[in-house]
């Protein structure tokens, strides 16, 4: 498995789970359609603002549960046509974040139980309750699609929804990955790409000895490394600091930051320092804004990290 200790040299990365279904900012009018707020989206305002904050890497969504995927792609397009963009706004942001010294991550589930009916009945997901081998190929050739054409611009895949059946009353369990085709398809346009799969939140485990780097999905900040490595696998955590993953509540601003400075730099700096790596998941709007208390708070706690600034040297209290 090759080795993604680059995430070691922190200071943290950034997600954002641009969707099709989240809101526009207060007073927007909002899209017609998806593709008109791909075409609007503001990528190289973005780029810079994510680089500004000091991150060091981006993890974006190809899409979700929306039905919807933010770039062509050669094997939906052929056989499910319609809910690919046909603006290929994930290779403009990784090209943009790339250019910008970041590492790119892609985001996607691994899994389509809440999929729009088409899609999960293109992929088969719903012809067994048990076996998803029939739809893991099929999804393979999509993940293997993007990989093909993304080739270095990905350096990594996060795999959501990789639920077992004892902690969500889901029929299927893990067993369902063919783990070498798994690997393959990440692999197929990047041999150095890694990949995890996610359990669920706070679980902390691995799914299969094949990934690269712990999910590490988190709802506060409680859990940090004792060392960088389980394993041969990168410890990794996943956290959202304003909103709940995402904003869909149309007419509302973004929430304020969930942590105050001082907890969010001791939980940053206890990771960095054992060599672990996170992800700061923040809001976005979208026609591509994001709040600027939330990117102000990132872009201090990555000052200090960077500078090698421990909380009691910037909080005396």
């Amino acid at each position: 498995m090759p080795a993604i200790d680059w995430m070691q040299k922190g200071p943290f990365g950034l997600m954002v789970h641009w969707l099709s279904d989240i809101a526009p900012p207060p007073g927007h009018p909002g899209f017609k359609d998806f593709n008109e707020a791909v075409d609007a989206f503001p990528v190289e305002q973005f780029c810079d603002q994510i680089a500004a904050t000091g991150a060091g890497w981006l993890i974006f969504p190809f899409g979700q549960n929306t039905g919807f995927y933010c770039s062509p792609n050669t094997f939906l397009d052929e056989h499910l046509p319609g809910h690919c963009s046909k603006r290929d706004l994930f290779r403009e942001i990784a090209e943009g974040i790339t250019k910008r010294g970041l590492k790119m991550i892609a985001y996607l589930p691994g899994a389509v139980p809440n999929q729009k009916e088409e899609v999960r009945s293109f992929f088969g997901w719903d012809a067994d309750p048990i076996d998803k081998r029939d739809f893991q190929r099929k999804y393979a050739r999509m993940v293997r699609s993007w990989s093909e054409s993304m080739g270095t611009l990905i350096s990594a895949w996060w795999f959501d929804g990789a639920y077992e059946c004892q902690r969500t009353g889901y029929t299927h369990g893990n067993d369902r990955f063919e783990i070498p085709e798994w690997g393959e398809a990440v692999r197929a346009g990047n041999p150095d790409s890694v990949y995890c799969l996610n359990p669920g939140a706070n679980t902390f485990q691995y799914v299969s000895e094949a990934e690269g780097y712990l999910a590490g999905e988190a709802r506060e900040l409680a859990v940090t490394p004792g060392r960088p490595l389980i394993g041969d696998k990168q410890w990794h955590s996943l956290v959202p600091i304003d909103c709940k993953w995402m904003h869909k509540t149309r007419g509302e601003e973004i929430p304020p930051p969930r942590f105050t400075d001082r907890e969010l730099h001791s939980y940053v700096h206890r990771i960095h320092g054992n060599g672990g790596g996170t992800t700061l998941n923040i809001g976005i709007y979208l026609d591509g804004t994001m709040p600027e208390a939330s990117l102000a708070q990132v872009t201090r706690v990555a000052g200090w990290v960077n500078a090698g600034t421990a909380p009691n040297e910037v909080y005396t209290d």
